[in-house]
């Protein structure tokens, strides 16, 4: 929501609606924040001290997922599959 309020991302409805509809059709997961993915988020390591990044990165390495992104800061994560997003 705060990439879309900021101007960050462009999408075609509003944010809610995307993102229901977008978990609807099987788009996108939903990652649920657990206790292993609020102490990866403490031990991984990141260029900056940001709690929503630590969050995402974390999730990621829980998950053994693959994180799509431009964030300059995440590209710099070692410690999760990245696919730049350019």
């Amino acid at each position: 929501m705060l990439l879309f309020q900021n101007g960050n991302i462009q999408i075609d409805s509003d944010p809610g609606v995307w993102i229901r509809q977008a978990l609807a059709k099987g788009f996108v997961n939903e990652a649920p924040l657990t206790h292993e993915i609020a102490m990866h988020s403490r031990l991984i390591e990141l260029p900056h001290k940001d709690p929503a990044d630590r969050f995402i990165a974390a999730t990621a390495l829980a998950g053994g997922f693959t994180l799509a992104t431009s964030d300059k800061h995440l590209l710099k994560c070692r410690a999760i599959r990245l696919l730049p997003n350019r």
